[in-house]
């Protein structure tokens, strides 16, 4: 693959992606036959990169002293009037260049400059005939194609070449060049395209004889052949003019019409042969016995000459000898296109359609309608509405969702054909057999079926939520309050019908069959124990602390007081239900069975304090510092105070209290043993500072 860098470029605008050209990638070696005298032609791989919609040829052009700039120079000229032109068929038609001239399908798609392998180039764009299924001119002569074919089919390909260089001829555009390598043709669709603009002129008035570079070859006017003298040189300078055409056009006919050039009965068009020619004789006629008269084609002569009187039109025959012998040396005799036109008009039969109908002339579901036709003599097949090009077919299905008028409209440039055909759509509405629900009261948090049966449905809608049940034949549902369910049924053309049911919200409460404690009264530390049986309820909350015991039949509580347990009880939709129990505590005082003390050193003034509480939970003993929780006994220093208190406090607040004094003891002789006591580790360090006026010998408080 090569790659052509484009440093500048001129698109046609016919096809979008031509738009910004930067690199062209292109074959390495050139087509088949694809090198001629004015240029070499490659198959192009992508354009930026990117494979183009329609496989291109791109024709790069030989320098040549300025022969390449020239051409370089016509092919930009042409591009600018065809832009024109497709964007005006565009905007007024809504067609295309293509569509409205088919032999200019190989007119130039872009041209630019760039470098290849270092050297500048010049060069354009076409689309690639073959694959598009065109031949060759010549090689459809060489493989008897146009032989083989009929009159008949070879009358559309004409007129679509004198077509499109009618219109050639109306911007100024003279092709010069037109031979049989210049010409392709495709049969199947009765079409031809033109080829090798690089090689024409641009004329700037209709008498205008704008020079341009030719090579020798037998379709070319007897002006431009006179040029060429008896010069060896196959490439020369050369004047042309729009009548220059109009002469190869028409040999370009007869070749395809008879097979041959319309002076093979010369066997040399040398200027003295032609001279003694018109001097003697009325083109086609001649008498074999001429010394120029050419003998190999002496059978062909005659069978031409007896096919030729009976089987084409005066007006075919009359452009023939006008041309070929008053236009051989006077350009302004040769036929006009338009002439040409109105001779194949003559000849051509209107199109007729004999045969356009339907499989069904009322739609009643989504099975596509098949229109079918039969029609003879047509050039352009449109199928309306929608503009549908139909051509070689024969049936065409299509999808109506409303009465429908169908026209075929066949088409030929010697008139038009049209026949219409209705097709109506059904108006029966859907049937909607059932549409019925599981349940029509909604009690908990299931949810409800709804299904339905229907005939004769394209689209299925259920309301509310506009929710697209479309090939289901049922639906669950969760509505939350009372609600009106519709089904709506639409036909595949947007009939309507209709069926609602309503489903209710269960408005009934859960029911608290039981709602208990295991005890009236909490008496100690010990939890107290709720527990129930519900129905219906799906959500349990316990109040107070609004506690969650969905799911649950039973709780812990440790009241501290006497408390009121609601049990609510809510429906899936918010009913709710309540239940009340009272639990007491415990009133019961502490049981102060014992507080005492006993001495444990008189000296050093240390007592045991003892005692023994039943029901309490909290115990203190004032004045104390020492933590006296979970203990029975504990050892104190009487230093200032000699009075303390025993609180005890029951899990639910209630007190008792008990109080010892304790005396202090004087003039007691102490034993040696006494003395030398160790203390106790647990003797706390109370003072407590004695008052003299107070008795030696205190009693218990209680």
């Amino acid at each position: 693959m090569q790659t052509i860098t484009v440093s500048s470029f001129l698109s046609t605008e016919i096809l979008p992606e031509f738009k910004s050209i930067r690199t062209i990638e292109i074959s390495n070696t050139i087509i088949s036959d694809g090198e001629g005298g004015f240029g070499k032609i490659f198959k192009c791989i992508s354009v930026n990169k990117s494979v183009c919609s329609t496989e291109q040829l791109i024709k790069i052009l030989i320098p040549n002293k300025n022969i390449h700039k020239q051409g370089y120079k016509t092919i930009q000229k042409l591009q600018a009037k065809l832009k024109n032109k497709n964007l005006e068929l565009m905007q007024n038609r809504a067609s295309s260049i293509f569509k409205e001239y088919p032999a200019l399908k190989a007119v130039p798609q872009f041209s630019f400059i760039g470098i290849l392998n270092g050297e500048e180039v010049y060069g354009y764009s076409a689309n690639n005939l073959s694959g598009l299924g065109f031949i060759n001119f010549k090689e459809a002569l060489d493989k008897r194609i146009i032989q083989q074919e009929v009159l008949e089919n070879k009358i559309p390909i004409i007129y679509h070449l004198i077509k499109a260089f009618d219109f050639l001829s109306s911007i100024f555009i003279i092709h010069a060049d037109l031979k049989d390598d210049a010409l392709f043709l495709n049969m199947s669709t009765k079409e031809c395209a033109i080829i090798d603009f690089d090689s024409g002129a641009v004329a700037d008035n209709p008498n205008d004889q704008p020079t341009t570079f030719g090579a020798l070859q037998d379709w070319l006017a007897p002006e431009v052949l006179e040029q060429f003298g008896r010069s060896s040189i196959n490439l020369q300078e050369i004047n042309v003019n729009l009548n220059s055409d109009r002469w190869s056009i028409t040999v370009a006919i007869f070749y395809l019409i008879c097979s041959s050039h319309p002076f093979f009965m010369l066997n040399n068009t040398a200027t003295e042969t032609v001279t003694d020619y018109f001097s003697k004789y009325h083109w086609p006629n001649i008498d074999p016995k001429e010394d120029y008269f050419n003998r190999d084609n002496e059978l062909f002569y005659r069978q031409f000459v007896l096919w030729y009187n009976r089987n084409l039109s005066i007006e075919i025959k009359k452009i023939f000898e006008t041309t070929f012998n008053d236009g051989y040396y006077n350009a302004a005799m040769r036929s006009s296109y338009t002439s040409w036109k109105y001779a194949l008009k003559n000849i051509q039969k209107l199109p007729v359609i004999n045969i356009f109908s339907s499989d069904k002339k009322i739609r009643t579901d989504s099975t596509p309608v098949m229109l079918h036709w039969n029609v003879n003599h047509e050039e352009e097949l449109i199928l309306q509405p929608g503009n549908i090009n139909v051509a070689g077919m024969s049936s065409y299905t299509v999808n109506p969702v409303t009465d429908t008028n169908y026209i075929l409209i066949a088409k030929n440039y010697c008139g038009v054909c049209k026949k219409e055909l209705g097709i109506r759509i059904s108006k029966s509405h859907p049937k909607i057999k059932t549409f019925q629900a599981n349940a029509l009261i909604r009690t908990g948090p299931d949810p409800i079926i709804l299904s339905w049966n229907i005939d004769n449905c394209n689209e299925i809608i259920l309301n509310p939520g506009n929710i697209d049940v479309n090939g289901k034949t049922s639906i669950k549902v969760e509505p939350l309050v009372d609600t009106t369910y519709t089904l709506t049924a639409k036909s595949f053309f947007d009939v309507e019908s209709q069926k609602s049911l309503s489903i209710k919200i269960s408005d009934e409460p859960p029911l608290i069959k039981e709602f208990k404690s295991d005890i009236p009264i909490r008496l100690n530390r010990t939890p107290i124990k709720l527990y129930w049986n519900t129905e219906n309820a799906y959500g349990l909350y316990l109040i107070p602390g609004n506690i969650d015991v969905s799911g649950k039949t039973e709780v812990e509580v440790e009241p501290l007081n006497a408390t009121t347990y609601s049990l609510i009880a809510e429906s899936y939709f918010g009913v709710k239900t309540k239940a009340d129990i009272k639990i007491d505590v415990s009133k019961e005082s502490p049981l102060i069975r014992k507080f005492e003390y006993e001495p444990i050193d008189l000296i050093e003034d240390i007592f045991r304090l003892k005692w023994e509480v039943d029901n309490a939970e909290f115990i203190s003993i004032l004045p104390f510092p020492g933590d006296i929780q979970n203990r029975n006994n504990a050892e104190v220093r009487i230093v200032d105070q000699n009075e303390f208190t025993l609180d005890a406090t029951t899990i639910f607040g209630v007190h008792s209290s008990k109080k010892i004094h304790i005396p202090t003891l004087f003039n007691i002789t102490l034993s040696e043993n006494l003395f030398n006591r160790k203390p106790d580790d647990r003797i706390f360090n109370l003072e407590i500072n004695l008052k003299l006026n107070k008795k030696p010998h205190g009693k218990e408080k209680s």
